[in-house]
């Protein structure tokens, strides 16, 4: 369970529901303002869950995604890649972009 990184002190929004969590994650799943059939229910893996994780603030949660060693990754590529193996990359994005000059 995300909540907001606001620096109030608090450890938690209680006021957040599933509810609002589907609504932001799966729009398709909150239909008119309510959720859907596969999301409704107590005994769904979502609700189950949502009940069982504690609310933390976003700057208390461990990073999903690492930007230093994704970009070490990046530049690890572009610094092997081959000459034949760039071009063959940068025809296959203007061959990708054709369509959009042609409209």
């Amino acid at each position: 369970r995300r909540d907001d990184d606001d620096d109030d002190g608090d450890d938690g929004d209680d006021d957040v529901q599933l509810e609002d969590f589907v609504r932001w994650h799966s729009p398709r799943d909150f239909v008119d303002g309510a959720l859907s059939e596969r999301m409704r229910g107590d005994a769904t893996a979502w609700r189950e869950l949502w009940r069982t994780t504690p609310p933390a603030r976003v700057v208390d949660q461990r990073p999903l995604f690492n930007v230093d060693a994704e970009a070490n990754k990046a530049l690890h590529y572009l610094e092997t890649l081959s000459p034949f193996e760039l071009l063959c990359q940068l025809c296959t994005c203007a061959a990708a972009t054709v369509p959009d000059a042609l409209v």
